[in-house]
C-alpha cells in the first residue's frame, strides 16, 4: 500500500477544539421553526374553519331548496285531495250519495239532536 503524504501542522500541540456555537444555532433555528409552525397554524387554522363553514352552508341552502321543493308538491298534492269535485268522486266510489229532503232534520235554536 502507498502512503499517501499528508499535510499535517507545523506544530504538533496544536488540538482541535469542538466548535460550541452549534448548540446556540441549532436552539435559534429550532426556535425559528417553532414560531413559523405556529405563525402558519394561527393563520391556516381560521381559513380552514371558514372554507368548512362555507361548505357546510352550501350543503344547507340546497338541502332547504329540495325540502322546498318537498313541500310545494306535498301542498299541490293536498289541494288535489282537498278539491270538492274530487270528494264528490270519492264519496260516489263508497256508496255515499247527497242527503234527501227528507232526511235532513232542522232544529229550533239551542235545542241538541238526539
Amino acid at each position: 500500500m502507498i502512503e499517501l503524504p499528508v499535510a499535517r501542522p507545523a506544530n504538533v500541540w496544536i488540538r482541535r477544539e469542538r466548535d460550541r456555537r452549534w448548540l446556540r444555532a441549532l436552539a435559534a433555528m429550532l426556535i425559528t421553526a417553532a414560531l413559523v409552525g405556529v405563525m402558519l397554524f394561527l393563520i391556516g387554522w381560521p381559513r380552514l374553519q371558514t372554507t368548512s363553514i362555507n361548505y357546510h352552508v352550501i350543503q344547507l341552502r340546497s338541502e332547504v331548496e329540495a325540502l322546498t321543493r318537498r313541500e310545494r308538491a306535498l301542498e299541490i298534492a293536498v289541494q288535489e285531495q282537498t278539491r270538492p269535485a274530487h270528494l264528490a268522486e270519492q264519496a260516489r266510489s263508497l256508496g255515499l250519495q247527497p242527503a234527501g229532503t227528507a232526511q235532513i232534520t232542522i232544529l229550533p235554536d239551542g235545542e241538541a239532536a238526539r
